[in-house]
């Protein structure tokens, strides 16, 4: 047998809540988990944040990037965009979808290594490195 709530019973069904991870904060409009320890590779960093109900950080707008670097020290952190699939094509690892948003650091050229194809957050920018240095990194709550 289906266990209903009291205002189910009643027929006063609502849509269910948005459930947020544990240990996430509200910035802006949306949930993020901030690491402040724990270092990874990005790979790593993203199996963690998949384990803990998220995913890497996608940076929707100048006013996000704008609050979030507002949390951070003053080291790298992982997000969700890098051209592992088609170099010099940025995408969402989440949705395969291309990145709508970058700020890039000036110094970022098309003249990169082989081996960067990660994207990081240092100081408000946006940096592209290589996916097996150990950065902090940003989750965010998974957008239902």
């Amino acid at each position: 047998m289906e266990h209903l709530t009291p205002d189910q019973q009643e027929g006063n069904v609502s849509s269910p809540k948005k459930v947020i991870p544990l240990d996430f904060e509200q910035i802006g409009t949306r949930f993020f988990y901030i690491s402040k320890f724990a270092r990874k590779n990005w790979f790593a960093a993203a199996d963690t944040c998949r384990q803990i109900g998220g995913q890497l950080a996608t940076i929707q707008s100048d006013e996000e990037l704008t609050a979030i670097s507002s949390h951070l020290k003053l080291e790298s952190y992982w997000i969700d965009m890098n051209d592992l699939v088609a170099n010099g094509r940025y995408v969402s690892w989440s949705t395969g979808k291309p990145a709508s948003y970058f700020k890039w650091h000036p110094n970022q050229s098309e003249e990169k290594l082989n081996n960067e194809h990660c994207v990081d957050l240092l100081q408000a920018e946006m940096h592209y490195d290589s996916c097996f240095k150990k950065y902090l990194f940003i989750c965010q709550a998974i957008e239902n």
